[in-house]
């Protein structure tokens, strides 16, 4: 089989279906039904998925938040997630810390943040500006400080 840009954008949309296209095309006797639960049981059951490389480079960067307990880690990843630039790509737990200088009713929650830009490169400058906009506007929206 040749490949051709076709079957690249489908081993994006559809890998289990190329794969199993691939299979039958190499002609070893098997049904599509058999070569269909082969994939998939070497997928794990899940369906193997990828994404094309982004074309400009992320800045990561971590935020350690204090706040209650009672503050739900959905809601604070919903707020940062809310209050961030709009290419704030994506929003990860780290750790959440308990214990020795941390209030009994409060814990650290360190976030995982990428800032990336779908059209250009970011400037360390733009990023530390968004990054400490967004600790000013959640410390206002949620009564927490940062660490």
């Amino acid at each position: 089989m040749t490949v051709n840009a076709a079957d690249h954008d489908r081993a994006v949309s559809d890998p289990s279906g190329l794969i199993t296209d691939l299979v039958m095309e190499a002609g070893h006797g098997l049904g599509r039904d058999q070569v269909q639960a082969v994939v998939a049981a070497v997928a794990g059951g899940r369906v193997p998925s990828c994404a094309p490389l982004a074309r400009y480079p992320a800045v990561v960067a971590d935020l350690t938040v204090r706040h209650k307990l009672s503050l739900p880690y959905a809601d604070l990843a919903g707020a940062v997630r809310g209050a961030g630039p709009s290419w704030l790509e994506d929003v990860a737990p780290v750790v959440r810390y308990r214990g020795e200088g941390v209030a009994a009713d409060e814990v650290k929650t360190t976030l995982r943040l990428v800032y990336r830009h779908p059209e250009r490169t970011l400037t360390q400058d733009e990023v530390n500006a968004a990054h400490f906009a967004l600790m000013d506007t959640l410390a206002r929206m949620l009564a927490v400080s940062f660490q």
